[in-house]
């Protein structure tokens, strides 16, 4: 399998007071010098969905030089109608990407229209169900919900209120790797043989505790090795190993 890089951004509330127009820019720069095959945006481009939000959201992305986006809206997104410009601004929140028949990454809208928390939804989770089962090497989900709670998140309300049946459908079709955001906090799970990866906002001041805005980079060939990147920091080994 050759080498294949993907970056995950995520929570980048464009509209928000705490939005860093630094960071972003920082982010834009390194993530066009990694040049990556892929680049993952989980979520919450805007702040509350409005029309001038989503254009700014969009000026921005149409910056990173990326050929392949894949971009699924956060609840944040959902707000306001927000979901319908999502769908005419950046197009189908469930989106597929694949790469040389070795790797699928599929994309997931886990949002509900104004509400915080979220699902997939029996429909969705039969339909990836059926989409894992081809034979590739390596499978990525990406959604904004997170599947599993995440240390120092607080009281968890927010995971997929139908996290168990789309956890036993992961595993069930051996996905290798789910990508998440929402909660602004960074943290990798192992679970049932899954790295569960959540990313905490990449260009704002919304931070929780003293974990800076960064983004994660994932390397998939004949090893899996993921990172974190502080936007305006270093850059942490998270994993390095088998699959």
């Amino acid at each position: 399998m050759t080498n294949m890089k993907i970056v995950q951004i995520s929570d980048i509330h464009c509209g928000s007071s705490m939005f860093d127009e630094n960071l972003m820019k920082n982010t834009i720069t390194q993530v066009n010098q990694i040049d990556p095959d892929v680049l993952i945006l989980t979520g919450d481009l805007t702040m509350d969905g409005y029309h001038e939000e989503y254009r700014k959201a969009v000026s921005y992305i149409r910056k990173f030089k990326v050929k392949k986006k894949l971009i699924v809206p956060g609840n944040h997104d959902s707000r306001n109608v927000g979901w319908k410009l999502f769908e005419k601004m950046i197009g189908n929140p469930f989106k597929i990407i694949r790469m040389n028949k070795d790797i699928i990454i599929c994309g997931a809208d886990s949002t509900e229209p104004d509400l915080d928390d979220g699902q997939m939804g029996r429909y969705h989770t039969n339909k990836f169900r059926k989409i894992f089962a081809e034979d590739f090497r390596f499978k990525i989900l990406a959604m904004h919900h997170h599947v599993i709670s995440v240390p120092n998140s607080g009281r968890e309300m927010n995971i997929l209120r139908d996290a168990g049946d789309v956890l036993q459908m992961l595993v069930r079709s051996r996905v290798n790797l789910v990508l998440s955001g929402h909660k602004h906090m960074p943290h990798l799970w192992h679970f049932e043989g899954i790295k569960i990866l959540t990313s905490t906002t990449t260009t704002t001041r919304r931070i929780r505790g003293m974990y800076p805005p960064s983004y994660n980079i994932i390397t998939v060939g004949q090893h899996l090795k993921i990172e974190r990147k502080e936007v305006l920091g270093k850059k942490l080994m998270l994993y390095n190993g088998a699959f």
